[in-house]
């Protein structure tokens, strides 16, 4: 009977030990999504703003060409 036991402690202790795993590794991968989805956040506002920054000079720029 202590075989049998022993058996279901080792199979537990595996299940957990796998259970364990698979929240580490999906912890893993959801940091590092986080962390890629930031730095295309982060790319689309420099973006942006660099598009803004051209609209405004090319504001300036069409008004001198218009209006020297």
């Amino acid at each position: 009977m202590a075989s049998s036991e022993e058996d279901i402690l080792a199979s537990d202790q595996a299940v957990n030990h796998r259970e364990a795993t698979v929240n580490r590794l999906t912890d893993n991968l959801v940091q590092v999504c986080d962390s890629e989805i930031q730095a295309m956040l982060d790319q689309i506002w420099d973006l942006k703003a660099e598009n803004t920054a051209m609209k405004k000079a090319s504001a300036v720029l069409t008004t001198f060409t218009l209006f020297p």
